[in-house]
């Protein structure tokens, strides 16, 4: 997705429009000296202030060479009439329960707080990058909620205009809000049919070449000791973990003869000694290793260090390997491929390996497996002797299983974490699920400034967009300078009234604060200034013509020095107002809006 400025007329993408016209003080503001309102004691300028301007038209090349066709812009003059009449700013939210992966594992997002750090996408290049939350929101909703589920991969609950970002049949991203999400897939549109909703991205992180254990100048081969680290979270444990004495001891335990070849294979290339018990438990004695290893807990709190998941996707697939070698499903798919997929006790530890499978590239699941009485069949090496023909003796290694019942009881609940090699959940009509329901309560969301973050939903994982819209389209409360109040139509030119939001301090004693006090030293002074509009959407060439089309979003209007709608300002005289106002085809209905504005120009 590319984001379109003034001058990438030729380009298609995003496109942040700024256009519209001039404004000018209301002829009853009387703008006098400040020194003699000081000197009475009196406000410098009177509340409230009120202009009026020319915010847009429709069917006309502006100097950008974009042109808004009149349905767009007329639907978009509706909607924002209603956000005038409600008071409210854009805003779009999930409800309650809603999950955001943050560094530290899953966070229902009414509990996430500024300065957290999440997972989030920057859709120009398709990476996971790590970054701080910058706003958070909590609001009262009393709507439809937009419902869009299927049977297996995908359930997000969102508010009509919350942004959903999708990815077409090229692999171009592109936005819709819920309700036009809604409306395409119940009309069968071709584009979303062929679209999807990613679940993954990719991931550049850190690729040392050694790693030296902490308090120590011990140092291994990097991956080897990603291979290590990955057999121990699944296979071994501390001494002390759950109790007892602290022994300076490590374990692995793995009877598969197979893994237990590569374990020995491995810790021969280790600095450490070890010993091997039971025929099954690889047992070493090192101060330095149990002092890095001790801090990851036992089976039920075993976790991946935070460096660990900065390394890069080729060593995060060395510990996933490694991972899935001591705690691995062995399941097969209809193709006979053996489907990747980790077995825990550890709910933190199920979360950390969801990071590091969505960063190597592939989504992930995580679904709890509730504890079961069960049958299980344990199996041990025994040594008999046997006297051979010649009167010697050998001994010969069995295999001795023996089953054993397992109550639920005795037993913990386990997160099966799923790897998908799919690109993302599609959105093919047929397949695809989406609903309208009440919703009366609070919705939340949060701002991050790649706009993009990792949701989940009833355990169905998607990347989703800020409540706010693209960065250089947020409206942010710290630039808040004035309040559209009214909008109507005269011909193909849209005008408003606007009043500017001054502060009392300026008001009183012509202090500067806040961006309305500047606009209205501004005006004050005479100064020419204009309105802008804001928004979001694409183009498409036609007829050698940059035509808005049909997704575009009206964000706000703001005030700028120069727009870009041709003779879209206000005029001070007659003549050239009865010109701009015949170009604009205006109606014999609207003269009397007309005759008003006419006489506070005259003025």
């Amino acid at each position: 997705m590319e984001i379109l400025k003034n001058n990438d007329s030729n380009k298609r993408g995003v496109l942040i429009e700024y256009d519209s016209g001039y404004i000018s003080p209301k002829d009853n503001q009387n703008f006098i000296s400040e020194m003699t309102k000081l000197s009475k004691g009196e406000p410098i300028i009177e509340e409230p202030l009120i202009v009026y301007a020319v915010m847009q038209k429709y069917g006309v090349e502006n100097r950008n060479g974009r042109v808004y066709p009149e349905a767009i812009l007329r639907r978009e003059a509706e909607n924002y009439l209603k956000l005038i009449k409600e008071k409210r700013a854009l805003g779009e939210c999930v409800p309650e329960g809603t999950e955001i992966y943050t560094t530290d594992g899953w966070f229902k997002i009414e509990d996430v707080k500024v300065g957290d750090k999440i997972l989030t996408m920057n859709i120009d290049t398709n990476f996971i990058e790590e970054q701080n939350v910058t706003d958070t929101i909590k609001k009262q909703y009393d709507d439809d909620l937009i419902h869009i589920y299927n049977n297996s991969s995908l359930d997000m609950k969102i508010t009509k205009k919350h942004k959903v970002v999708l990815w077409d049949r090229n692999d171009k991203s592109y936005i819709l809000t819920g309700e036009e999400l809604y409306d395409k897939i119940k009309n069968k549109d071709s584009k979303v049919s062929h679209s999807y909703i990613k679940h993954s991205a990719e991931w550049v992180g850190d690729s040392p070449k050694t790693y030296t254990l902490k308090n120590s100048d011990i140092t291994i081969d990097i991956e080897d000791w990603v291979s290590f680290l990955g057999i121990f979270i699944a296979d071994g444990h501390c001494s002390g973990t759950k109790g007892g004495n602290k022994k300076n001891l490590v374990c692995i335990t793995q009877v598969k003869e197979e893994s237990s070849k590569m374990i020995e294979s491995l810790l021969e290339r280790l600095p450490f000694k070890y010993s091997v018990s039971d025929n099954r438990q690889y047992n070493i004695y090192s101060k330095e290793l149990y002092d890095e290893l001790f801090s990851l807990g036992n089976s039920y709190q075993k976790h991946i260090p935070n460096y660990i998941k900065q390394y890069s996707p080729e060593l995060l697939n060395i510990l996933l390997d490694w991972l899935l070698l001591g705690d691995g499903r062995n399941r097969h798919n209809s193709k006979n491929e053996l489907i990747k997929e980790y077995v825990t006790t550890s709910k933190s530890l199920a979360d950390d390996v969801f990071e590091i499978i969505v960063k190597l590239g592939y989504g992930a699941t995580i679904n709890t497996i509730t504890p079961k009485d069960r049958i299980i069949v344990d199996e041990n090496v025994v040594f008999s002797e046997v006297e051979n023909e010649d009167g010697t003796i050998s001994l010969i290694k069995e295999k001795i299983k023996t089953k054993r019942l397992i109550k639920s009881s005795d037993s913990k609940v386990l997160y099966n974490v799923h790897l998908r090699t799919n690109k993302g959940i599609y959105l093919d009509h047929r397949f695809i699920k989406i609903d309208k329901i009440k919703h009366n309560d609070y919705v939340y969301c949060v701002t991050v400034p790649n706009s993009t973050w990792l949701m989940r939903s009833n355990n169905k994982i998607s990347w989703t967009h800020n409540c706010d819209h693209p960065e250089s389209s947020i409206v942010a409360v710290s630039r808040i300078s004035h309040n559209v109040v009214d909008l109507w139509w005269e011909g193909n030119v849209l005008m408003g009234k606007l009043e500017i939001i001054m502060s009392p301090g300026f008001v009183n004693q012509g202090i500067i604060s806040c961006e309305g006090d500047r606009v209205a030293n501004y005006l004050r002074k005479g100064l020419k200034i204009g309105v802008s509009s804001r928004g979001v959407g694409s183009l498409e060439k036609e007829g050698g013509k940059n035509i808005v089309q049909d997704d575009f979003e009206l964000i706000c209007w703001d005030i700028v020095t120069s727009p870009s709608t041709p003779g879209s300002w206000i005029y001070s005289d007659v003549p050239s107002r009865e010109q701009q106002m015949s170009e604009s085809n205006i109606k014999k209905e609207d003269a009397i809006l007309k005759d008003n504005l006419n006489n506070f120009l005259l003025d």
